[in-house]
């Protein structure tokens, strides 16, 4: 599959790489997500590349060694890792070392970490390379680069959180399938692109026969998929936190919920839900958009990786009927389901595309907060968009349904406007429909005469 986007990616490392002096920089991000693809981009043949895989320290020197002699004439035999990175740190000056899945020298020699540190500050202002540290363990990843104790804190010059790719570069590897089948797949896949790199080799792109054979089929290549990612992130109590996931996944938000469906107990949730936020960067709280997120006590909590998110709902959570030999029944609750579940994605593309159109000034105003709305008696509205300096608001609702919106919708939406106290008698308020199936005319003829913004799935 050829290389998509990542230019200010592109554009940073080239810069940094190029610096007058020596350059640290770490790139961590989820498994699949390119950040190998990324560093292979940029540098190629104009690089070690050094994969630290999970063997016997003497294999991995042997390895290194190897890849060492095919640009050296002479590269001695190293017995140890300090012997490794003394040679490495003496090399001639621009040389640019990548370490892929570095975290991994956690479990074969942790002195690895102290070894770099002491090279480092022994020759980084005599010499001009850079080291590029991958990984894919995130929390790991930023323990070991940016707790204060640990050895290498304080010494990388750029961090990179490498994110999956954004819905409309995704549209662009897809862009041979109908409008609605590619959200659907996005809905499921995500920004990854390893997994629409798999897609290449399916015959059959209807999203069912998709599902079936990544996920359900025998030796379908992502059934283990979220255990072979995020147990070895998680650890020792990798059951809590996939518990905690896939209830959130099913659709638990509050903590009270979560704490009632999963029996943890609401005290000791906190550490769990706080690791998953702060340190793995797998789910998200949001509260309503005019609220303090500090401060707000209506905190809401989601998963942000498509993958996941899916994986949680219908896989992990059905993974005895799979191997029970029944698939087919999961996936017939996976059909039953999977407007609901896509809908749930579908707000997360309308926000995503606001924000474009923010950034390009195309909206009636610049608005500088998004989100959702919601109160304790249940009302809810899908998206909210605030400007605090000119008492703009935008009010938006989105449908995933097989039905054109009609002015009813509108309607209601109007109905509800007055629920959000933020600025009410001194606000502009304007209006945005989201549809997966187009308009009424009717609604047509009231949006051009009110102003109201109606967005298509081909207008995202």
């Amino acid at each position: 599959m050829q290389f998509y986007d990542r230019k200010d990616e592109i554009k940073r490392l080239r810069t940094l790489t190029s610096l007058d002096k020596s350059t640290m920089i770490v790139i961590y991000g989820r498994r699949r997500v390119g950040k190998t693809r990324l560093v292979q981009h940029v540098f190629g043949k104009d690089s070690f590349y050094f994969f630290v895989a999970e063997k016997e320290e003497r294999l991995i020197l042997a390895d290194f060694r190897t890849i060492l002699m095919e640009r050296r004439d002479y590269v001695p035999n190293f017995t140890d890792f300090d012997d490794f990175f003394s040679f490495l740190f003496t090399l001639s000056d621009k040389e640019i070392f990548i370490f892929d899945e570095f975290q991994n020298f956690k479990k074969i020699n942790t002195s690895v970490f102290s070894i770099i540190q002491k090279y480092w500050d022994k020759y980084k202002d005599e010499r001009k390379y850079s080291f590029l540290f991958l990984g894919s363990y995130t929390g790991l990843m930023k323990h070991l680069f940016k707790e204060y104790k640990t050895p290498l804190f304080g010494r990388s010059d750029a961090l990179f959180n490498l994110k999956p790719l954004q819905y409309d570069v995704c549209k662009d590897i897809l862009v041979y399938l109908e409008i609605s089948t590619f959200v659907e797949i996005y809905s499921i896949f995500g920004g990854v692109p390893k997994y629409y790199e798999l897609l290449e080799n399916v015959t059959d792109r209807t999203l069912l026969n998709i599902i079936s054979e990544q996920f359900l089929d025998i030796g379908a290549p992502l059934l283990d998929e979220g255990t072979n990612i995020l147990i070895s992130e998680f650890g020792t109590q990798y059951r809590i936190y996939f518990s905690i996931l896939e209830v959130i996944a099913s659709g638990a938000s509050t903590l009270n919920d979560i704490a009632n469906r999963t029996g943890i107990k609401n005290t000791s949730l906190g550490p769990y839900m706080s690791d998953l936020i702060n340190e793995y960067e797998i789910l998200v709280r949001k509260v309503p958009v005019n609220e303090k997120t500090s401060r707000s006590k209506k905190g809401r909590y989601f998963i942000k990786d498509n993958f996941f998110k899916f994986w949680f709902r219908f896989i992990h959570k059905n993974r005895g009927f799979i191997e029970s030999g029944r698939p087919g029944y999961v996936l017939s609750k996976i059909e039953s389901e999977l407007d609901q579940y896509i809908g749930s994605v579908f707000e997360n593309i309308c926000v995503e595309f606001l924000y474009r159109s923010n950034d390009e000034q195309k909206l009636p105003f610049v608005f500088q907060n998004i989100g959702s709305w919601w109160n304790r008696k249940g009302d809810e509205i899908d998206i909210v968009a605030l400007n605090d300096d000119t008492k703009d608001i935008l009010i938006g609702e989105w449908k995933w349904n097989n039905r054109k919106i009609d002015v009813d919708i509108l309607t209601k939406l109007k109905d509800k406007k007055n629920l959000i106290k933020w600025n009410l008698n001194a606000r502009t308020e304007h209006y945005c429909l989201f549809s997966k199936s187009g308009f009424s005319k009717r609604l047509r003829d009231a949006a051009e005469d009110e102003d109201i913004l109606l967005f298509a799935l081909d207008d995202l």
